[in-house]
Protein backbone atom coordinates (compact mmCIF):
# COMPACT_ATOMS: atom_id res chain seq x y z
CA UNK A 1 0.00 0.00 0.00
CA UNK A 2 1.21 3.63 -0.77
CA UNK A 3 0.08 6.42 1.07
CA UNK A 4 0.76 10.07 0.22
CA UNK A 5 1.12 13.46 1.75
CA UNK A 6 1.34 16.17 0.47
CA UNK A 7 4.10 18.99 1.28
CA UNK A 8 3.69 21.02 -1.00
CA UNK A 9 1.40 21.53 -3.97
CA UNK A 10 1.74 23.98 -7.03
CA UNK A 11 0.89 24.70 -10.90
CA UNK A 12 4.04 22.62 -12.01
CA UNK A 13 5.57 20.72 -9.08
CA UNK A 14 3.62 19.08 -6.51
CA UNK A 15 5.79 17.31 -3.53
CA UNK A 16 4.59 14.47 -1.44
CA UNK A 17 5.98 11.74 1.45
CA UNK A 18 5.09 8.61 -0.06
CA UNK A 19 4.93 6.24 2.17
CA UNK A 20 5.07 2.39 1.20
CA UNK A 21 3.93 0.14 3.31
CA UNK A 22 4.20 -3.73 3.01
CA UNK A 23 3.26 -6.83 5.39
CA UNK A 24 5.72 -9.34 5.39
CA UNK A 25 5.91 -13.15 4.39
CA UNK A 26 7.66 -13.28 8.38
CA UNK A 27 7.99 -11.82 11.42
CA UNK A 28 11.68 -9.79 12.28
CA UNK A 29 12.51 -8.95 15.99
CA UNK A 30 12.67 -5.46 16.95
CA UNK A 31 15.88 -5.63 19.15
CA UNK A 32 18.39 -8.00 16.57
CA UNK A 33 21.40 -6.46 15.58
CA UNK A 34 20.17 -6.86 11.73
CA UNK A 35 17.35 -4.79 10.76
CA UNK A 36 15.30 -4.27 7.36
CA UNK A 37 16.97 -2.28 4.75
CA UNK A 38 15.29 -1.25 1.19
CA UNK A 39 15.32 1.25 -1.33
CA UNK A 40 11.96 2.40 -3.43
CA UNK A 41 12.67 3.65 -7.41
CA UNK A 42 10.00 5.51 -8.64
CA UNK A 43 9.50 6.08 -12.57
CA UNK A 44 6.63 6.96 -14.66
CA UNK A 45 4.56 4.30 -15.69
CA UNK A 46 2.85 6.29 -18.18
CA UNK A 47 0.85 9.68 -18.78
CA UNK A 48 -2.30 10.36 -20.62
CA UNK A 49 -2.96 14.04 -21.84
CA UNK A 50 -6.98 14.92 -22.76
CA UNK A 51 -7.63 18.63 -23.33
CA UNK A 52 -6.06 20.33 -20.98
CA UNK A 53 -5.22 17.56 -18.05
CA UNK A 54 -2.50 15.24 -17.97
CA UNK A 55 -2.72 12.29 -15.55
CA UNK A 56 0.62 10.59 -14.44
CA UNK A 57 0.81 6.95 -13.19
CA UNK A 58 4.12 6.72 -10.93
CA UNK A 59 5.61 3.14 -10.31
CA UNK A 60 7.08 2.52 -7.21
CA UNK A 61 9.51 -0.61 -7.00
CA UNK A 62 10.34 -1.36 -3.89
CA UNK A 63 13.51 -4.13 -2.61
CA UNK A 64 13.00 -4.70 0.88
CA UNK A 65 15.95 -6.74 2.76
CA UNK A 66 15.04 -8.30 6.46
CA UNK A 67 16.34 -11.08 8.57
CA UNK A 68 13.38 -13.31 9.94
CA UNK A 69 13.12 -14.08 13.57
CA UNK A 70 15.20 -17.32 14.11
CA UNK A 71 16.88 -17.17 10.68
CA UNK A 72 20.78 -16.74 9.98
CA UNK A 73 19.84 -15.72 6.38
CA UNK A 74 18.63 -12.77 4.97
CA UNK A 75 14.93 -12.77 2.76
CA UNK A 76 15.28 -10.30 -0.34
CA UNK A 77 11.31 -9.21 -0.78
CA UNK A 78 10.50 -6.82 -4.33
CA UNK A 79 7.37 -5.65 -5.24
CA UNK A 80 5.47 -2.75 -6.72
CA UNK A 81 3.02 -0.15 -5.64
CA UNK A 82 1.19 2.84 -8.15
CA UNK A 83 -0.11 6.19 -7.88
CA UNK A 84 -1.42 8.85 -10.40
CA UNK A 85 -1.16 12.42 -9.78
CA UNK A 86 -2.42 15.26 -12.40
CA UNK A 87 -1.51 18.41 -13.67
CA UNK A 88 -3.37 21.00 -16.22
CA UNK A 89 -1.48 23.24 -18.84
CA UNK A 90 -2.06 24.45 -22.36
CA UNK A 91 -4.76 22.72 -24.59
CA UNK A 92 -3.11 19.42 -26.33
CA UNK A 93 0.33 20.04 -24.68
CA UNK A 94 1.70 17.46 -23.56
CA UNK A 95 4.38 17.87 -20.62
CA UNK A 96 7.85 16.54 -19.79
CA UNK A 97 7.52 14.69 -15.81
CA UNK A 98 10.58 14.43 -13.88
CA UNK A 99 10.96 12.59 -10.46
CA UNK A 100 13.05 13.64 -7.74
CA UNK A 101 13.07 11.79 -4.74
CA UNK A 102 15.14 12.28 -1.71
CA UNK A 103 16.06 10.42 0.69
CA UNK A 104 14.32 7.05 1.97
CA UNK A 105 13.80 6.33 5.32
CA UNK A 106 12.72 2.50 6.64
CA UNK A 107 11.06 1.92 9.74
CA UNK A 108 9.19 -1.25 11.51
CA UNK A 109 5.76 -1.31 10.66
CA UNK A 110 2.79 -3.67 11.96
CA UNK A 111 4.39 -4.48 15.12
CA UNK A 112 3.15 -7.00 17.46
CA UNK A 113 4.25 -8.49 20.69
CA UNK A 114 7.39 -9.75 21.86
CA UNK A 115 8.97 -7.26 20.06
CA UNK A 116 8.01 -8.93 16.64
CA UNK A 117 7.46 -6.87 13.46
CA UNK A 118 5.31 -8.36 10.12
CA UNK A 119 5.93 -5.20 8.09
CA UNK A 120 7.90 -2.35 6.86
CA UNK A 121 7.56 0.77 5.96
CA UNK A 122 9.80 3.38 2.93
CA UNK A 123 9.15 7.38 3.31
CA UNK A 124 10.40 8.95 0.73
CA UNK A 125 9.76 12.68 0.15
CA UNK A 126 9.15 12.95 -3.95
CA UNK A 127 8.97 15.75 -6.26
CA UNK A 128 7.11 15.22 -9.39
CA UNK A 129 7.59 18.13 -11.78
CA UNK A 130 5.59 19.12 -15.16
CA UNK A 131 7.55 20.94 -17.69
CA UNK A 132 5.16 22.39 -20.62
CA UNK A 133 6.14 22.96 -23.93
CA UNK A 134 6.28 26.69 -24.64
CA UNK A 135 3.30 28.25 -26.94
Amino acid sequence: MIQLTPIAIAATSQQYLANVVENLCQAYCLTDSVQPSGNVTFSVASQQTVGTQTVVTINAAVTVTYQPKGHCKSVVRQFNEQFQVAFIGAAGAVPTIALTPLTTVVTADHIKCCNKAYGVSLATPLTIAATFPAA
